[in-house]
């Protein structure tokens, strides 16, 4: 008898196993598919920016945009917004030059800090080499925000420098301020937390 007993909890056993195996690959399909939504509309978003990037570089006199320059996102639970900034070398001097960009949060809503809305932000930070003549629509920013984040405005600036005078720029020196700003201004960029 003790042997049957034995057999007993195995099969018990072994079916809970295999029951859980089930139902952690449900539980992650799932997440996985949810996960992939909220990427997709980020990166919709930022394809979308790429494309209106390249329109205003072919159309106009400008060096420096962003887009979406606005965002708004009612919060739920986490988020993830992606958008666009690009960079054109119509440098007066007809040379190829190194561009960096930094983003910072400049405004944020009572209750929340400047430090902790900058690490919700991700985008590259290394500078980038642009022939003269061309330009770079492939700066990605990526805004994750957390879903304690508090509702209404959060402004953040988007400055871009370049090498002038045959520094290199550094992302973390680049602000509003910056004697080596590239564009005629750093632009903002406004996300809505409802």
């Amino acid at each position: 008898m003790a042997k049957i007993g034995a057999f007993e909890l195995s099969m018990g056993f072994i079916i809970t196993i295999v029951f859980a195996v089930v139902m952690l690959t449900l539980a992650l399909t799932w997440l996985s598919g949810y996960f992939g939504q909220v990427n997709d509309m980020s990166d919709e978003l930022f394809q979308q920016g790429q494309n209106k990037i390249k329109d205003i570089f072919s159309e106009g006199d400008d060096n420096f945009f962003i887009w979406p320059d606005t965002y708004t996102v009612t919060l739920a639970d986490e988020a993830r917004i992606a958008f666009a900034a690009g960079l054109k070398n119509d440098a007066d001097d007809g040379e190829n030059h190194k561009f960096v960009l930094n983003v910072y949060a400049t405004e944020v809503p009572n209750g929340m800090t400047k430090s902790q809305v900058n690490g919700w932000l991700s985008f590259s930070s290394t500078s980038k080499t642009i022939n003269i003549g061309s330009y770079d629509d492939s700066k990605k920013i990526v805004i994750n925000i957390p879903k304690n984040a508090k509702k209404g405005n959060y402004f953040f600036e988007v400055a871009a420098c370049w090498d002038a005078g045959g520094a290199e720029p550094k992302s973390s020196s680049c602000n509003a301020d910056s004697d080596n700003l590239w564009g005629a201004t750093s632009l903002e960029f406004l996300l809505t937390v409802e």
